[in-house]
């Protein structure tokens, strides 16, 4: 139950990321790929930046002040989405070898039908005696088997 409420929680975060992305995704503009590279290396060695540092390399990339933060906003979405898509699987091989352990031990049982016999003298036996006495006691008498003579001609 547990880990059910785990996978619903990071799918919940994974979608609430996803969109976060989305958003910021649409307010980037568009860099030559030298540039991206540059941003990517600057995020990698020294995120979180401050404004002053983000102004100092813009001027180095030359791109806007807004169009760097919005670039390195949207790498950290980006590894916090892949952190937790990483998590999210952990979290599902878990279940699925736990549901795969439970299919095994439920086909391990084995489904006989019952065999259905006629009760009926049993069922008329327990009806004519009221006590669990009386029925052991008609059961010592009796050995329920009923013994033939044959006779052989010579």
């Amino acid at each position: 139950m547990e880990l059910d409420k785990n996978m619903f929680n990071l799918k919940d975060k994974l979608n609430k990321i996803y969109n976060d992305r989305k958003i910021v995704f649409d307010k980037l503009k568009n860099v030559d790929n030298i540039t991206k590279k540059k941003i990517v290396i600057l995020f990698s060695k020294k995120y979180p930046i401050n404004d002053s540092e983000i102004e100092k390399n813009r001027k180095a990339l030359n791109v806007s002040f807004e169009n760097l933060k919005n670039w390195l906003e949207w790498l950290s979405t980006v590894k916090l989405y892949i952190k937790t898509v990483n998590e999210y699987n952990l979290h599902y091989n878990k279940y699925k070898k736990i549901n795969n352990k439970m299919k095994e031990k439920n086909n391990a049982w084995m489904d006989v039908d019952p065999i259905v016999i006629n009760n009926a003298n049993q069922l008329n036996m327990i009806k004519k005696y009221k006590n669990v006495k009386q029925i052991k006691n008609l059961k010592n008498k009796t050995s329920g088997k009923k013994k033939i003579k044959i006779k052989i001609k010579k």
